[in-house]
């Protein structure tokens, strides 16, 4: 039997009515959106770390005024307009861009990836980027995004630091190390084989074995 009132829709159910929003509630709603978009715009000029958005290919879609300085950009705008390939312009070995897109592109993220990078100048720093990729409703490859930090002296220390280490560890004089106990942090071979022990034996013991 067909239903004759054509008011409501089959199985009695009552038409469901559409939410309406009032015009004070809309401006509320419009004035909070502009509120959050403006402390997204001032954490996004003022942060300390450099963040962007990248093609796969390479090309800076955007960058804020941190990573413009780190890079030695004037501006963002500059950055962005000059790097259009950023595995061939940038990268001191053009084939890491090829590994930081594939692990991107497989694992969805990339954590503390570091890379040496060339300056607008020509001089090279170190970077490590935190990064992740943005795809759309159908899965495809949108744009990469993250945050870039200067750790050249980081870099820089370690180096020295491996090379102190080398350094002691190869000279035939005695090197020993402890903390505020009284506890060896370091000895090298010469020190350890000195008292026929190896290095990993004395290590966070107090000089008393020496002498046991």
């Amino acid at each position: 039997r067909l239903n004759m009132d054509q008011d409501k829709p089959l199985g009695g159910a009552s038409a469901k009515e559409p939410v309406r929003t009032t015009e004070p509630e809309l401006d509320l709603v419009l004035a909070r959106l502009r509120e959050a978009e403006a402390k997204y715009r001032d954490i996004y000029e003022s942060a300390q770390e450099g963040i962007f958005q990248t093609t796969p290919d390479g090309r800076y879609l955007s960058a804020n005024p941190a990573l413009a300085r780190m890079l030695g950009y004037d501006s963002p705008e500059e950055l962005v307009a000059s790097v259009t390939d950023i595995g061939r312009q940038m990268c001191v070995r053009p084939e890491s861009r090829v590994q930081f897109r594939r692990r991107l592109e497989v694992e969805g993220h990339v954590l503390e990836f570091e890379n040496e990078i060339y300056r607008k100048d020509g001089s090279i720093i170190w970077t490590s980027v935190n990064a992740r990729v943005v795809r759309d409703a159908q899965g495809a490859v949108l744009y990469y995004e993250g945050t870039s930090q200067d750790i050249t002296k980081r870099r820089h220390a370690e180096a020295q630091l491996a090379t102190l280490a080398h350094a002691m560890e190869s000279t035939s004089e005695m090197i020993c190390i402890t903390d505020v106990e009284d506890r060896f942090t370091f000895v090298n071979r010469a020190f350890a084989e000195a008292y026929g022990y190896a290095p990993e034996e004395i290590l966070g013991k107090t000089p008393g074995i020496l002498f046991s």
